[in-house]
């Protein structure tokens, strides 16, 4: 994971500081993220699995996101993320602004994400980037849910997020 520059925000998503981005995860600094869910023209919401050596490795996770680089917004971050991991271009939309993720791996990490999600529609093909993606899958808003309340370990703290909001 190559470390960057971000920016520290407050909960009203007001910027308060700049740090590295491994600083953050290891003091817990709040710092922004954008997210995409990607849904097909059926209503079906393709979702990665994380790849190995990353932070949640072996998870389903948003169709892309990543930290907003310093300097630069959600929506352009969101649109290189999508490009970057997954070999497209399609409209996005603003879906949800100023979801919270916390959360800690003890003794590794202290995760806190401000979270803003995009959403937009693609029936092509992917060209995945292998070494942030495991694969993509296809998952009906039913299976989603099922997977949320039955096996909520499977699914990356953040999109748990996303996908409560989503699933109101």
């Amino acid at each position: 994971m190559t470390d960057e520059l971000v920016y520290v925000v407050n909960e009203e998503d007001k910027i308060i500081d700049r740090e590295m981005r491994s600083l953050c995860h290891k003091n817990g600094s709040l710092h922004r993220i954008s997210a995409v869910l990607i849904f097909d023209s059926n209503n079906r919401l393709f979702l990665q699995k994380r790849a190995k050596g990353k932070i949640g490795e072996g998870l389903i996770d948003y169709s892309a996101s990543g930290h907003v680089a310093l300097e630069e917004s959600y929506e352009i971050d969101a649109y290189r993320e999508l490009k970057e991991e997954l070999g497209i271009k399609t409209d996005l939309k603003l879906l949800y602004n100023k979801l919270i993720e916390n959360f800690e791996y003890p003794g590794k990490f202290k995760i806190n994400h401000m979270i803003r999600v995009y959403t937009g529609i693609y029936d092509g093909k992917f060209d995945i980037k292998e070494d942030e993606i495991e694969s993509i899958d296809c998952y009906s808003l039913d299976k989603i849910k099922s997977i949320l309340e039955k096996n909520p370990e499977f699914i990356t703290e953040g999109l748990k997020v996303g996908l409560r909001q989503l699933l109101k």
